[in-house]
Formats: structure tokens, C-alpha cells, sequence
């Protein structure tokens, strides 16, 4: 049998962390370190998912833009094209929806719900 999203979700827990888009940069730096995670899924109207923001962004952000970028808002840096799966998603199916990507983290629904990411699909 498969394993698929719900399970892993079971597992780690279904707990996101979210922000709002006009959070600074470097807010939402303190928050990844802060909480020790890699990425927050960015809400806007109604709790729906406007983007994602990953270590991969800030780092992205800053070499590009400078450090004067760290003032700038989240939304000015977030990933728009989020990838999304269901809890009947299965790990390799996510896997090949990350892959082309080069994503790492994929919200399980339209709305800020525990995101999957890869590091939870090769455990």
C-alpha cells in the first residue's frame, strides 16, 4: 500500500505557520529561524494561500537585491505558483509534482493546511 500525504500529515502534524504578506523580510527571516523551519505559507484575504516563502527566497532575495531587501515585504519575494496536493496524494505522486518544480514544500489544500514537504516524503 502507498503511502500518501494524510499519513504523513498524521504523523508530523498538521500544525502551519502563516504569514501575512506584508510582513517584512526580515520578520519573516526571525520567524523561520525563530520556529526552526524552512518555510511559512503566506495568506491573504479569507485565509487562502497567496504564496509560499522558503529559505531558498530569502537567499534568493538577498543576493540578488542586498540586505536592503530585508525591508521589503514578503509578497515582493514569495513563491505565487505553489504546488498543492490532497491527503490522497501519494508520495511518489508529490515527489513528481516538487521535482520539475524544484519545489520542496507543497500545501496540502486551498487554504494554509500542514504543508508536505520533501524532506517529509523521504522519511
Amino acid at each position: 500500500m502507498a503511502i500518501v500525504v494524510k499519513n504523513m500529515l498524521d504523523a508530523k502534524g498538521r500544525d502551519v505557520v502563516t504569514v501575512g504578506p506584508d510582513k517584512t523580510l526580515l520578520e519573516v527571516a526571525g520567524i523561520l529561524n525563530d520556529k526552526k523551519i524552512g518555510a511559512v505559507v503566506v495568506t491573504g484575504m479569507e485565509g487562502r494561500i497567496a504564496g509560499i516563502f522558503t529559505e531558498r527566497d530569502l537567499v534568493r532575495a538577498v543576493a540578488s537585491k542586498g540586505a536592503a531587501v530585508l525591508d521589503q515585504p514578503v509578497k515582493s519575494a514569495m513563491t505565487t505558483a505553489v504546488q498543492r496536493c490532497k491527503d490522497e496524494t501519494t508520495v511518489d505522486e508529490l515527489m513528481g509534482m516538487m521535482a520539475p518544480a524544484v519545489s520542496a514544500t507543497c500545501p496540502s489544500s486551498r487554504t494554509a493546511s500542514s504543508p508536505a514537504s520533501s524532506r517529509s516524503a523521504t522519511w
